[in-house]
């Protein structure tokens, strides 16, 4: 089959798209050294000092909107925020290091299937069975973070954010539905439509091939 030259942007990019994959290689390597340190008793912190937790509050502060002569009672709404630990415990900071490395391995592979995406459209390989594979399995990736960061919700409230006091501060159940986060599904589907588009004009061009 006859492929084309991919123009310079892309070239661009997929240098791009290097330099980024093996910066993040670095970085995972030294997050696997710590965080063996970490374990092994070796070092007492792999950084993670003054960490943040994801919660659901509700402000139980109450106020007035003064207007005219008349007086309207204010209730600050639910929100989602984050809650610094001073001096973690260990128990906290060998969660979020195993955590930590593991969503940095994840995006790692994604740099390293879009890099491969990247490199067969720099071939001129842009509608390939192979690329098609490659968007799918990003969308299978994604849906499986998504999923991953499901469970790492539940868990901190269950086990960390729902033990938390604290004054004039709600911490709220952390229900499934309350923590659904959509974003990466919809990341997923748009992936998903893509390789979809890219299985047509896969077939457009090979009708073309076979009528030339």
């Amino acid at each position: 089959m006859e492929t084309k030259k991919a123009p310079r942007s892309i070239n661009v990019i997929y240098w791009i798209i290097n330099l980024f994959f093996w910066l993040a290689v670095i970085i995972i390597f030294g997050l696997m050294v710590d965080t063996v340190l970490f374990y092994t008793g070796v070092s007492n912190d792999v950084g993670l000092s003054g960490r943040t937790l994801p919660v659901n509050i509700k402000i139980l502060e109450t106020g007035e909107l003064h207007h005219g002569d008349k007086n309207f009672t204010l209730k600050l709404k639910t929100t989602t925020e984050n809650i610094e630990v001073v001096n973690p415990p260990r128990f906290i900071t060998k969660k979020s290091a195993l955590v930590n490395l593991l969503i940095f391995i994840i995006s790692l592979y994604l740099i390293w299937i879009f890099r491969k995406f990247v490199k067969n459209v720099k071939s001129g390989e842009t509608f390939s069975i192979k690329n098609i594979s490659l968007l799918k399995r990003i969308s299978y990736v994604l849906v499986g973070s998504w999923f991953v960061k499901i469970i790492y919700v539940q868990y901190l409230y269950f086990y960390i954010t729902g033990h938390i006091k604290l004054d004039q501060v709600k911490i709220l159940s952390s229900g499934f539905l309350y923590n659904l986060n959509l974003d990466l599904l919809w990341q997923a589907l748009i992936i998903w439509v893509l390789a979809h588009i890219f299985i047509t004009g896969l077939k457009l061009q090979q009708e073309k091939e076979l009528t030339i």
